[in-house]
This record gives structure tokens, sequence and C-alpha cells, in this order.
């Protein structure tokens, strides 16, 4: 039943999505009925009406005006051709995340990988690549770290490269001119560590500056890898010489920056309206106090307070009432200063354990806050001026104080003065932000150093707030390393993690500490309120991962994790606060895309092909020559290698992608658009899916097509013969149109120089001179497109004989540039699909085009209207026509009975008592039986193939009415092709109908004489001057679709139509015991009167 609903939905939104518009309940009806030949089956699925069925839809929107319901699809990804809205869609519900832990594995010397590089033509590509609108959305950043000296491939692999633009751009990238500082005249020279001869200039992904490489010099903890490099100031050098190793353009930049600092003093500022001026230096101290609990809580707190000046400590305690009168529990809450601590959400049924418990709470904050480690060095301003900025620009959205001071003691060893802020102040690069608690701190351009005073415009950081450094990429000598995929989106999108230093090492000891703590101190340790750009700790799926926050609304929270690179929503109630000590190692997930995949940036996104690489250990080799270093990327190229076999991935999905990306396929069953591209006289019918991958396609062929006209690689031709061409792909230019499109040889002439090529993407064929034409081999011209599925699918109409005139009628019906709807009914012998196409007429009328042509070539073989007179094309004198033929048309009259006789009929339609539509009752069966047939005749039609020149008044068609059943119709007028009157001849109903609404009628439903005769009741006029609409209302329904008898007084000629008659009647109802004459009881309730 889940399956049959699943088809009935897929269903309705074809007929929707073909209509691009929203359409009404009854059309949507219709339309069903017409593809699938029965009503839609919501019963099935347990509703009472359509209405409710469609609303249980989450992509069907309903929307009421008036007294119609209208229906409308949300267009998905797929039926867009962009897939936007499926691709960034989140499940709230996410796989688990692999957690991936230190393995000496990773370290085995992989398989030497084959050093793929893609066609020449392929690297033009790399200008046209633009960031993923998901990166921005997270705000990743990461920084990449590239080796100078690296050794150059070797020759044979450097097609279409030009290395030494990478040692250009490489030189660039020195710190003066991204702090767009002058450079100086002088260069303050220093001693560094001899493992720095080879530190290249970071590469920057994102729209934060470059950070620096260093070696270790003293440096500890999990940084270590990239520490900020530290100098010796010297006299026994001038301050004018230069180092003699060319590479050190980063290492002559930051002496550059440490002279300048080295000239600021603190007297520049006025510090009037300095963030760090009211902040008064205290003095420095040799030693900090040290501290000690003693395991009473309440009492070291205020210990630690008064130790440390953190002000008053005010403890309170209040009893919670309870919904049972029996039980009684309490809370606490601690002040400290500007700090407060609560015991929520944790209950106590004592007040001395609640004080305890919330005493704990801010000890434990507030300790890793404001003690200081004893015995450290204090360290120097111009070693503050040169470190801080490059710790700072690793954290994005900002870092508190206090955090950045304690990050600096574990990074250097060293403790920073009292006054440090007011040194960092000064820099150009540094923002200091007052807050309320403390001062944050960020990273920023010299140029957008805001005046002091001013606030940066993001949501105010909380005191327990922490800052996780950005990821920074550390390349080998060789541009080469190791890592894990973590995550995949598209080519473009690839995140990985770094396995192979000592990062990484310190990142997995780090999570299994926090997953300890977490699993024992959750609770104390839940947030209260989430904020955009801040970073967390969720519990999801059993294990404890580091987030930050990208978007909130009222529960949820959408959540980036920064070690794996993927996002998900989550609730509030899954986030923590993220402790300092789980805060130190830097984000893990770094971002790459696959080089010399750039055509399949778009169509690769969600492919299950390309999730086959997550989780796989790899080698990524740094693709320098497609680094643009104009343009800001948000992610690196890399050439990806299986660490297991050396193979080349990216080599491997180019034809996994193209193939899965653009692959044309079509189900029995489901309703499919598509675009006719050629037809054939057999019946065989091209077409294309308008799908992503088709539109790659297209723009693949005109950018190269583009290529080979500016520059044509005439290197690349050669002889071809009916051995080296089979089963390969040419690029060769149509002589129709000029355009160049993919062909296959697919049979020769005896002499050899004929041969008819087949456009593989189109279906059409022709026959060229291959000594005279100019084909291209794709497999030396594109991997892609050499690669590429044939997007040219050959189906068969299914009809009972194929017409002579086949490709003109089909061509006329289902022109190139108009999507048609397709669906497979069955297979033939050849496995070759046979289908029904069905296509919108411009009144928005689906119908079936293989009906429509099987319907023109039976009228052609007669006289095309099926009707006694013969057919005439008198279109122009149809007004004059029209006044002498019958509402009837060309239908005989039924029989009636002499004047004064009794007249058995059954009213079909009133309107009021001289204006209704009797039958003859005497032949209701007959009439019964022809709708019967009528119905089942002309269930699967719905478009004609009548022009307007075929319609004549009187006439007699089959149309449908807005109830869904077939009537037989006459014409009483044409007026236009979209507006042609008509008469319902066996109902009474008059209305207005389009060419393609009737239906040529066969001639055993032209036997049976018209039915609706009009009548109005003798010896009555209304007892005003004309009848109101309260006694129409009560005469429709005291007689419309009710048996009487009548008595026929008269005969008389309609004042409206002059070629009709009006039957003047006295109507009986027989129905009850006493006969009730319809005209007295109408005098009898004031309603008439006699005449």
């Amino acid at each position: 039943m889940e399956k049959l609903q699943e088809d009935v939905i897929s269903m309705i939104r074809s007929c929707l999505i073909s209509n691009k518009s929203e359409m009404t309940l009854k059309h949507l009806e219709n339309d069903y009925r017409t593809l699938c030949g029965e009503r839609i089956p919501y019963t099935k699925f347990g509703f009472k009406r359509l209405e409710d069925f469609i609303s249980s839809v989450p992509t069907l929107y309903l929307r009421t005006a008036g007294n119609e319901t209208y229906v409308k699809a949300q267009l998905s990804e797929k039926s867009q051709h962009i897939q936007s809205m499926v691709n960034k869609q989140k499940s709230s519900k996410k796989s688990s995340l692999q957690k991936i832990r230190f393995s000496n594995a990773v370290y085995r010397q992989p398989t030497q990988p084959n050093r793929w590089r893609p066609k020449e033509v392929n690297v033009k590509w790399k200008s046209k690549f633009q960031n993923s609108p998901r990166l921005a959305a997270v705000s990743h950043n990461q920084f990449v770290n590239r080796p100078v000296n690296r050794q150059p491939p070797q020759q044979q692999y450097q097609q279409g490269y030009q290395h030494q633009n990478y040692h250009q751009s490489a030189a660039r990238q020195d710190l003066s001119q991204r702090l767009h500082l002058p450079p100086a005249d002088k260069k303050l020279t220093s001693t560094t560590s001899s493992n720095n001869g080879n530190a290249a200039p970071p590469v920057v992904t994102n729209h934060v500056h470059a950070i620096s490489t260093s070696g270790q010099n003293g440096a500890t903890g999990v940084q270590g890898n990239v520490a900020t490099l530290r100098y010796k100031r010297t006299t026994s050098v001038p301050l004018d010489s230069e180092p003699s190793n060319p590479c050190n353009s980063l290492i002559n930049a930051k002496k550059r920056i440490t002279r300048k600092m080295s000239e600021i003093t603190l007297d520049r500022d006025s510090g009037n309206s300095s963030p760090t001026s009211d902040t008064q230096p205290k003095s420095p101290s040799p030693e900090l106090p040290t501290f000690v609990r003693t395991g009473n809580s309440s009492a070291d707190l205020k210990k630690f307070a008064e130790t440390f000046g953190l002000g008053e400590v005010e403890i309170s305690s209040n009893q919670v009432a309870a919904k049972k009168k029996a039980e009684r529990f309490f809370t606490c809450k601690v002040k400290v200063g500007k700090n407060t601590y609560y015991s929520y959400p944790e209950d106590f049924r004592d007040p001395i354990e609640a004080e305890k418990y919330c005493s704990n709470k801010a000890l434990d904050d507030l300790i890793p806050k404001h003690s200081r480690r004893k015995s450290l060095l204090t360290a120097n301003h111009l070693d503050i001026l040169e470190r801080v900025p490059p710790m700072l620009e690793k954290h994005q959205h900002g870092i508190w104080a206090w955090q950045l001071e304690m990050d600096y003691a574990d990074k250097y060893n060293e403790a920073l003065p009292a006054d440090w802020l007011k040194i960092i102040d000064t820099s150009q690069c540094i923002q200091v932000e007052k807050g309320l608690e403390s001062h944050v701190l960020r990273h920023c351009k010299p140029g957008d150093v805001l005046q002091k005073g001013q606030k940066w415009s993001t949501t105010p950081m909380k005191m327990s707030d922490v800052s996780v450094p950005s990821n920074t990429v550390q390349f080998n000598d060789d541009a080469r390393l190791s890592a894990q995929v973590t995550y995949v989106v598209s080519a473009s999108e690839v995140w990985c993690r770094q396995c192979d230093n000592v990062e990484f090492q310190a990142y997995n000891e780090m999570s299994i500490r926090m997953e300890k703590f977490y699993n024992a101190h959750a609770q104390s340790h839940k947030v209260t309120e989430v904020d955009a750009g801040r970073y967390y700790v969720a519990n999801f799926d059993g294990g404890w991962y580091r987030v930050r926050a990208v978007n909130v609304d009222s529960s949820d929270v959408t959540c980036f994790f920064i070690d794996y690179g993927d996002e998900t929503l989550l609730q509030k109630d899954n986030l923590y606060q993220l402790k300092r000590e789980f805060a130190t190692c830097q984000a893990q997930a770094f971002v790459c895309r696959l080089a010399g995949l750039e055509e399949l940036y778009e169509a690769s996104a969600n492919s299950e092909k390309l999730m086959s690489i997550m989780s796989k250990q790899v080698l990524l080799e740094l693709a320098s020559d497609s680094i643009d270093e104009n343009l800001d990327e948000l992610s690196f190229p890399v050439f990806m290698y299986d660490a297991d076999t050396g193979n080349s991935l990216n080599q491997d999905l180019i034809p996994l992608l193209t193939i899965e990306s653009a692959s044309p396929v079509i189900t029995k069953g489901s309703i499919t658009e598509v675009y006719i591209t050629n037809i054939e006289s057999n019946g065989d019918v091209y077409f294309h899916l308008h799908s992503r991958g088709y539109e790659s396609l297209q723009e693949l062929l005109l950018n190269l097509e583009t290529q080979i006209l500016q520059n044509p690689p005439n290197n690349l031709i050669e002889p071809i013969t009916k051995t080296n061409s089979e089963n390969k792909l040419y690029f060769a230019q149509y002589k129709v149109d000029g355009h160049w499109y993919r062909v296959q040889i697919i049979d020769w002439a005896p002499q050899g120089n004929f041969a008819q090529i087949y456009f593989v993407d189109y279906g059409n064929t022709d026959v060229i001179n291959v000594n005279s034409e100019v084909l291209y081999p794709l497999d030396k011209l594109s991997d892609v497109l050499s690669q590429y599925p044939f997007q040219a699918v050959k189906v068969k109409m299914a009809l009972d004989a194929i017409p002579t005139d086949f490709i003109d009628m089909a061509t006329k019906l289902m022109p190139a540039d108009v999507p048609v709807l397709l669906k497979i009914i069955k297979y033939d012998e050849e496995s070759c699909p046979l289908v029904e196409f069905f296509k919108r007429s411009p009144e928005d009328i689906l119908y079936c085009v293989n009906n429509s042509i099987g319907m023109e070539a039976e009228l052609k073989k007669g006289d095309g209207n099926n009707n006694k007179s013969p057919k005439r094309k008198i279109i122009s004198f149809s007004d004059e026509l029209s006044k002498n033929v019958p509402s009837g048309g060309t239908l005989d009259r039924p029989d009636l009975p002499s004047k004064d006789s009794y007249f058995e009929v059954r009213i079909s339609f009133a309107v009021n008592p001289w204006n209704f539509f009797v039958q003859p009752l005497k032949s209701q069966e007959k009439l019964n039986t022809l709708m019967e047939n009528l119905q089942k005749r002309y269930q699967n039609v719905q478009y004609s193939p009548l022009q307007t020149e075929d319609i004549t008044p009187g006439q007699i068609f089959a149309s449908k009415h807005e109830d869904g059943c077939w009537y037989r119709t006459s014409v009483i007028k044409v007026i236009h092709k979209g507006s042609i009157s008509v008469f319902y001849c066996d109902f009474g109903y008059y209305s207005n109908l389009t060419v393609q609404q009737l239906i040529p009628l066969d001639p055993e439903f032209l036997e049976l004489p018209y039915q609706a005769l009009k009548a109005k009741l003798t010896d009555i006029k209304p007892k005003q001057n004309k009848w109101t609409m309260e006694d129409c209302e009560f005469f429709k329904q005291r007689v419309e679709k009710k048996n009487f008898y009548s008595i026929l007084r008269d005969i008389e000629k309609d004042e409206l139509y002059e070629s009709d008659i009006v039957l003047k009647l006295i109507l009986i109802d027989t129905s009850d015991v006493d006969d009730v004459y319809i005209g007295k009881e109408l005098i009898s309730r004031k309603i008439a009167v006699e005449c």
C-alpha cells in the first residue's frame, strides 16, 4: 500500500509540474484519469476527501480562491533540473559519524600513485570555478601551508601547466601584502629554526588572512606544528642586511612587521576612547598565590573570590513547590561579582546539597579563567605583537581575552604581562572590544579596524563561550599529505581530516577525554541559550561532537560538525557548553575539491558514486596549477589517490560520475517529461531528458566548440578508417546549423570514402565524406566528454498502424521545443519501450498524442466528421447558418404526441416555469444505453485533430463535461477557435467550448434523436413582471431530475432560436396518492397567477 501511495503521489506531481502552474482539483482529477485511466484512489489510503489526501503530502499545496480549490507542487531539484532545494535540505536524522582514531595504518607507505593529470583542455575549466554556496553558509575557515622548495613533477606530466607561475604567486603571499603595509627599507635579522627553511607562504581559503608557518622554538601543546616565528634581536648584524635564502619572503615580511611593531609606543593612542584605556595595569607579581580546594565548596569559593579580587559571593537557596505536598526540593543561585550560576536543572531535597553543587559549578568555571601558572617567564611586548595576531587569525568569530591568555601560556610557556591588552590594542590587525565582563579580541585587516569604541555587529559573546582555532592543513615537502575522507557533498566539496601530523594524535586523545567528561558531567553543562557562530558540544547518536551553531530558531539549531565537515539539525536540548580544555585542538575538518573534475562539480552533488570514497584513506597532492591566486577560493584543488592501491580517485570517478549523473533513465509506469529530438517513419522516436546531466553536457559541448574554433587542435587529426573508427566517438560539425556535436560512425560505403554518422545525443544520422570532413577524436580532447552517456533515447510510439505521413503528423504535434509527457506501456520483442505521449493544448487540456494521431489517420480515410450532412467549410457564413439550424443539429427530433394528449417526461434541466427541458420518458432506456457506450468509447480520448474550419453549425460531436462524462453535443455557432457555442442536445445545457474539446462522433451514436426538448408551463405567468430568483430556485428544486405526466397544449417557436420549438405543457406530479398540478401549486404559493 505504501508503494501504491508513493506511485500515486508521483503521478499527481507529474500532472502538476507538467502544467507549469497550479490547477484546480477537478482539472487535476481529469489529468490523472487521462494518464492512468482511473480516478485518484485516495479512499484506499484512508481519506474521505481528495483535499485531505493532498494536504497530507508535504510537497503539495492547496489554496482556496472563491469556490475553487487549487493545487500546486513544490518543485524539487530534479524537476527544476538544478536540484538546489533538495540538495540543500538536511534530514533531522543523520547517519552516525565515523570517529576516526589514530592508527599506524595511516602512516604506512602508500602504493606509488599513478600521477594522473587531466587533458590539457580541461585545465581551462579552473577559471570557471565558483565556491560552493554551502561553504559560505557554514562560514568555514581554513588555512593551507604548502612548501616552496617542492620538486617539480617529471616533464611527462606537465602538459598544459606552467609551474613557474606557482613560485611567482607564492612570492606574492608575503605578510606585508596581506596586511597592506608598505615595504620597509630596513630589515630585522633573526635566528630561526633550521626546519623553517622550506616553509611556504600559506594559502588562505576563505575571507580571513593567511597565517604563518614556523618552527617549534619552544612551542608546546597541540599547536606546536604551526607555531609562530620568534625573532631574537641582535645588534651584531646590520638592520638593512638581506638574508641569502630567496625563499624566506615570509620571514622577511615577519621581520618588517616586527620592526613596525617595535616602533609603536603606547603613547601613540590617546586612550580616551580605547576599550582598554579604562583597564589600569596591575603591578606584575612574580608569583601568584596558590589555591587549593579543601572540599568545603562554599568556603573554597569565598576564599578564591577574595584571593583573586572577584568581588562578593552571594549564595541563596529557594524551596520549590512540588506537585505532591509531601515532597519538596531546593534550588540554589550563586553570584560571584558579575558571574551568576544556578543549580538548574538539577533538583535537591537538601538546601545544603544544592549550595554545594552550585558552588562547585562556580569553582569549575572560575578557576581555569583566573588561576595563572606559577614560575612562567613574562613575555615582552615585541613577542606579544608578533605572536598574538596569528593566534587570533585562527579564531574567525573572536575569542575572549581570558582564553587567549591561557592559550598563549600553553603555547609559549610564557605569561602575558598585566598590561598585555593595552599592548595588542596598538596593533593594526587586532580589534579589542570591551564587553560587560571581559574583552573580546578579533583579527582583522588593518583597513577594517573599527574606530575605538565601535561594536562589531555580531551576537555578543558570553563568558562561557570559547573559540576553537581554525584548521591549518600542512602539506609535506612533496606537496602531499595523508588524510581520511569524512564527508562528501560533491566533487567540489570533499571534507577530509589530516592523519599524518601530531595535531591528529592530540585531537584523538582530547576526544577520548571529552567523551568521558560529558558522559559524567553533561547535565551540569547544559546551555539555556544558543547563539549562531558559537561553539558547543553536541550529543548525537550516542556520541559527543564539537559543533558550531550556524542557524538558530525557536527549538532547532543547524549545527556544523567542525571535525567532520557535516551539518545537521539538532534540538537545543542536545547542545552543551564547550569547556576550554576541549577547545584547544584546532578544527580537524578541511575542505578540498577534486582537480580535473571541474566539469562535473555541479552534476556530482549528492552522488552515490562519490559517496563511495567516504572514510577512505587517501593521499592528497596539492594541484597548485589549479589554484588561482586572484580568486577567493574556499577550498583547494587536489589530486586524490587511494592509499591502498595508488590509483587516482579523480580519474576513476570521471566515468562513474558521468554515467550516474547523465544517463537518461525512464521506468515503466512512471510519467517523464521529455523533449523530442528525432522522429523516424517507422514509428521510432528519439528524445532528451532535460536533466542536470544534459544541461552540463550542453555547457561542455559549447565550451569545447569555442576552444576548437579559437585554437583548432589540428595535431589531433588522424586518418579515419573502418577499422580504427569502430566504437569511437568524434567531435564533428553539423552542416545544417554549423555547430559541433558528438558523433559515431555506424556504416561505411563500399569504396570507404563515405560514411554514415550517428549523432549520439539527438538520434539523427547524416552521410559525410570522411576525406573532406574534420573529425576530432573525443578521447584526446576531453576525459569527460569521451565517456559521457549518449543522451538520445529511442522508443517506439504505441500505434495500431503507422500512418504514411507519420513524421509530419508527429512533428506537428510534438515540436522539439515543447515538452511532452511519456509513459511506457510495455516493451517489444527487441526490448524497445512502446510508449504513449501526452501533451497540453493551448487551452491547458492534457491529451494523448497517440490517440490524436490514430484518430486523424482514421478521419482521413472518410469525410472527417461522421455526421449525416456533408462536410462544409463555410465558417464565414456561420452566423447566418446558425439561424436556420435547430439546437438539436442534424439529429432527428423525437416523436411528439398530438395536442391535448398525455406525454410522459423527465425534466433534465430547469431554469424557471417558462424555461425548462424535458426528455421523452419512453426513450429513457435507450438514452441510458447510449450514455454508457459513449463513456466506454471515449474514455481515453482527450484531444481532437479538428481545426476551426472543420466545424459547421449543426454538426454533432462528443465532448466531455465538467462532471467528467461524455455527452452528445451540437454546434450552435462558431465564434472563433477558442469559443464555440454548443448545446448538450440530450440534456438541455448550453455552453462554450474550444475546437480541441470537440471529438468527432462515431455513426452509431447518431441514430437516437436528440432528447432535450424545450418547454414552458402553460396558462400561468409570473405574479410580478418576471420570475424572481426565489421563484426560480423553488421551481428548480420542485421539478428537476423528476418524472412527470404532462399534457401537450401547444407548440410554439422559440424566441431566441428561430429553428427551435417550445412545448407548452401542463405538468402533473403523480408520485403521491393525490395528483399535484405544478401550475396550480405555483399559484397557491403566490409565485404565479393565471393568464
